[in-house]
């Protein structure tokens, strides 16, 4: 299998995994194996490293794969008969939507992008892109904070119309986001959630990782943090 680069096609890193889950389930990577190395398969694939990376993610929250240290990534599962779910926190199905609940765009500005936001644009660590940072909150109390960095390629600038969806923007400007990947995870309450959140004390908070693609270009890279009370996410299984 070889990827396809042509418009519309899914992302790359989404490609990616497929083919070697694919080479997992029919056998060619048995249950023990270490799968080749993250060089070997930039260079096979010609892709980034960021593509591979992503990859290897996505096989390892389905299963498939673990890192272990010294050994490199070794394979853990070749069950076919797995049920696949599919997170509907992107776009519009994220049960997330209260009577109650406002969203504020709280900054705009130009900002140095951090480390991950350069691997995914494959930008250097000295450019500023705009990050936008929003919060939902409800009755008054702030129980979602969005921090979105942009692609810079993207024709935005400070001034652009960010009251809105952000995807509809995007889309208004001949970046349509068609595929993505998140990670999802709980953590305990930092001091600056603290402070942010007005908490009384430390608490569970949910953390939301997204990278979004407008066909094999990523557009935005975006961190969420809930407070995990209340909390409710919709999962297909398909």
């Amino acid at each position: 299998m070889t990827l396809d680069y042509s418009i519309g096609a899914k992302p790359l890193w989404s490609q990616l995994a497929a083919i070697i889950r694919n080479d997992i389930e029919s056998g060619v990577y048995k249950v023990g194996a270490t799968l080749p190395s993250e060089m070997q398969l930039i260079e096979k694939f010609r892709v980034s490293r960021v593509t591979v990376r992503q990859a290897m993610e996505r096989l390892m929250t389905e299963g498939y794969i673990i890192r272990m240290r010294g050994k490199g990534t070794i394979v853990q599962s070749s069950t076919s008969n797995k049920t696949y779910t599919r997170v509907q926190s992107s776009f519009k199905q994220l049960e997330e939507q209260d009577s109650r609940s406002i969203r504020i765009v709280d900054s705009v500005s130009y900002e140095l992008a951090p480390q991950k936001a350069c691997e995914i644009f494959h930008i250097a660590t000295d450019t500023k892109v705009i990050k936008l940072k929003r919060s939902r909150r409800i009755d008054g109390k702030i129980v979602t904070i969005f921090e979105t960095y942009l692609n810079p390629l993207l024709p935005l600038t400070l001034k652009s119309d960010f009251e809105g969806s952000l995807y509809k923007l995007l889309e208004s400007e001949g970046y349509e986001v068609t595929g993505g990947n998140e990670i999802l995870s709980a953590y305990i309450s930092s001091e600056k959630d603290i402070q942010e959140f007005s908490l009384d004390k430390p608490t569970a908070l949910i953390d939301r990782t997204k990278i979004g693609y407008s066909k094999n270009t990523p557009v935005e890279y975006t961190i969420s943090r809930y407070l995990s009370d209340g909390y409710k996410l919709l999962i297909d299984l398909i």
